[in-house]
């Protein structure tokens, strides 16, 4: 069996809010036993509770695969969390991501199973792994898989949540206003890259052609 859990990035094709297009769960089930968790709006954690859930009821085998798409780590989380008693929103994001990644490492290890991260999102390609033994990048920027120019970053391309915390920074933590720009250069530059490839991303997500070209990568 492959099993995905993710966010929207996960289920296929969009066009202006509606799936038009398969994804890459589809494309295994032409040949696998597939299930796929993955659904919009979810958080990480949320992510991961699903497949916590089908834990329960069903046993990962050895020779099952688990795919995470890792998504944006501050969906669904409080911009309290993030902005206050911390001195960098870049560190403060990271360390969300870290709890997540330790849930999800914590949850393969007592199931005795791994999990594949594809970064989606949510780059992994400047993230430290070495504490989660039962996790393993198996492509660490989707976007980059997709083409190089696609500039990676654990800050994902969501306008509506960078804009919640912006007001909230701009209120609050004043102070953090200019790295908070910084980051936004990086996220606002995903949304660019997308913008130019749009073979390759419809509606800020990937297109079914990405979804194929995605499990073409994982079954290699």
């Amino acid at each position: 069996m492959v099993i995905f859990t993710g966010g929207s990035w996960g289920i296929g094709h969009w066009t202006n809010n509606e799936l038009t297009g398969p994804g890459v769960a589809q494309y295994f089930s032409f040949t696998d036993v597939t299930l796929n968790l993955c659904q919009s709006g979810d958080s990480n954690l949320d992510q991961l509770k699903k497949l916590k859930d089908l834990l329960h009821r069903f046993r990962v085998a050895q020779t099952d695969k688990v795919y995470w798409l890792v998504h944006n780590p501050i969906v669904n989380e409080p911009v309290e969390k993030i902005c206050v008693d911390q001195s960098s929103l870049s560190l403060s994001i990271e360390k969300v991501l870290h709890e997540q990644l330790s849930y999800a490492n914590e949850l393969a290890q007592q199931n005795n199973f791994y999990i594949e991260l594809v970064g989606a999102s949510c780059d992994l390609n400047s993230v430290d792994m070495s504490n989660y033994p039962h996790l393993y990048v198996k492509v660490p920027s989707w976007g980059q898989l997709l083409d190089s120019t696609y500039p990676a970053s654990i800050f994902s391309h969501q306008a509506d949540h960078m804009q919640d915390l912006k007001q909230y920074i701009e209120t609050h933590r004043p102070e953090l206003v200019e790295e908070y720009n910084r980051i936004g250069g990086q996220a606002f530059g995903k949304r660019r890259t997308m913008l130019k490839l749009n073979h390759m991303f419809s509606s800020f997500h990937p297109t079914s052609l990405a979804h194929k070209k995605l499990k073409d990568f994982l079954i290699n």
